[in-house]
């Protein structure tokens, strides 16, 4: 599925071998969310032509709605007769990604919300799914929903770099991008040239408000960042910013009266976009950026000498 708005229309569907088409005033009552006059037209339909399989599909997808499992369970049975039964589940899910593209064609997203979640019941490990459905809580505003929905699939594959990206996504529609940029170092890191997210990355930065009052955002949590900071750094002290990011925790060091900071991030677009920040805040003197694994710093080709402090916000 991967891409909303993407994907076959409903006759590419196999079931779509089925010669006469749904009646249209049951997909009307379908999407008003009239289902019982739906599954009446539906069973009428299926009563003029029992050899068709387009109405046991329709049947499964209101029991699924109503939350009969039974009913869903019987109905698509008999929708998939006949198919080998090897690639049967493959099939229900390949019909119910489809379905799912065409309901959120339609604007109908609750009804797509409920094929996505039962895509996962069907086969918790299809990631695809747990992207989508977190999309669609996204668009109905469904946020931490769609949180428990992102960290559920990383539970499944730690580190996948479209699941950072979604994670990213659904911090910047809640209106806090700070969080968002931890989950797009991550997606960086394994595809450099993830085109979305380095947009999203540069959208952020281009918000000059985030960086000139960093509390805005996560107040509490940067506040501790400074407070601690501000204790540990002695004056003329060198300073290390393992994952600097945007250079948020470099730029308190410098403030602290770290006499010299060495910013490292790996991530190369957030490295320079970082050393953008530390010239136009000032600190260019005495903050240098690096963009190289923590691992791979070498002294004195990186770092003069043994710093006195190492700061970091990796999680």
């Amino acid at each position: 599925m991967g891409h909303w708005g993407s994907g076959p229309d409903r006759q590419g569907v196999d079931l779509a071998m089925d010669k006469a088409s749904p009646p249209q005033q049951a997909l009307d009552q379908l999407h008003r969310g009239e289902y019982a006059q739906a599954a009446q037209a539906f069973q009428h339909w299926l009563t003029l032509a029992p050899e068709q399989r387009l109405p046991h599909w329709y049947l499964g997808l209101i029991a699924l709605l109503e939350g009969d499992v039974a009913g869903v369970d019987r109905y698509w049975r008999r929708m998939i007769q006949g198919i080998d039964p090897q690639t049967r589940q493959q099939e229900l899910m390949r019909i119910l990604e489809q379905e799912a593209v065409a309901f959120v064609r339609a604007n109908q997203l609750g009804v797509a919300k409920r094929i996505c979640q039962q895509l996962i019941e069907l086969s918790p490990q299809h990631i695809p799914a747990y992207l989508n459905l977190a999309q669609l809580l996204g668009w109905m505003e469904q946020f931490p929903e769609a949180l428990e929905v992102l960290q559920a699939a990383l539970q499944i594959v730690p580190g996948d770099p479209e699941i950072h990206y979604e994670l990213a996504m659904t911090y910047k529609r809640m209106g806090q991008p700070l969080r968002a940029i931890p989950h797009l170092r991550q997606t960086l890191q394994s595809q450099p040239d993830h085109a979305n997210a380095m947009a999203l990355l540069d959208a952020i930065w281009s918000n000059e408000c985030v960086w000139h009052f960093p509390m805005l955002n996560d107040q509490g949590r940067n506040q501790a960042y400074q407070q601690a900071i501000e204790r540990a750094v002695q004056p003329g002290d060198r300073v290390l910013d393992i994952g600097a990011g945007a250079g948020l925790l470099s730029l308190m060091a410098a403030r602290a009266g770290a006499d010299q900071v060495t910013a490292c991030e790996f991530v190369a677009p957030l490295a320079e976009k970082a050393a953008e920040i530390v010239a136009t805040q000032g600190y260019g003197d005495r903050i240098q950026v690096i963009s190289k694994r923590s691992t791979d710093l070498q002294i004195p080709q990186d770092l003069p000498q043994p710093v006195d402090l190492i700061v970091s916000e990796i999680f």
